[in-house]
């Protein structure tokens, strides 16, 4: 009886009523001090009954109070109600330019951070120096080729460790 009742159920939503997914194009945007609008174009064949028309790719951040919809037909169509609504399950969808942008942000963030890492480096080297300014005097234990060689070693050994 249960199974009956489902395929009743499921005929009459299936005849009955139907939804149309359509893609709408911008035809116009009208740019205001705190709003715009955005009005979009839309064609669709209409069946005869009930239809539930669904525009994708409508902006987020839309007012949904702001929403209106105008029909244009020759025959016999009435508009029942109209909402916004957002569809979470659905994968979003990214603008290639702004994955372009985001990809180039982050090889410029790499490279910022070398740059930050070569500072640090050549910082160490100038500490290193600093500390063995007086490399000529008995009591700093260093040869100048040794400190050199120290300095070099130190640069080297953090450029390998950083990269």
């Amino acid at each position: 009886m249960n199974k009956l009742i489902l395929g009743l159920f499921s005929l009459i939503t299936f005849f009955g009523f139907s939804q149309t997914v359509i893609e709408s194009d911008i035809s116009r945007v009208i740019i205001y001090k705190q709003n715009a609008e955005i009005s979009r174009f839309a064609q669709a064949r209409l069946l005869a009954g009930t239809q539930e028309i669904v525009l994708t790719d409508i902006s987020t951040q839309i007012d949904p109070s702001s929403l209106q919809v105008q029909l244009t037909s020759g025959g016999h169509v009435t508009l029942l109600s109209a909402k916004y609504e957002r569809n979470f399950l659905l994968p979003k969808k990214n603008n290639p330019e702004i994955e372009k942008l985001k990809t180039s942000l982050e090889i410029i963030q790499e490279d910022f951070l070398w740059l930050n890492n070569q500072k640090d480096i050549y910082k160490g080297m100038e500490d290193i120096l600093n500390v063995n300014k007086d490399f000529g005097k008995s009591e700093s234990g260093f040869t100048p080729n040794q400190l050199s060689d120290l300095v070099t070693n130190y640069k080297t050994r953090l450029f390998e460790i950083r990269k």
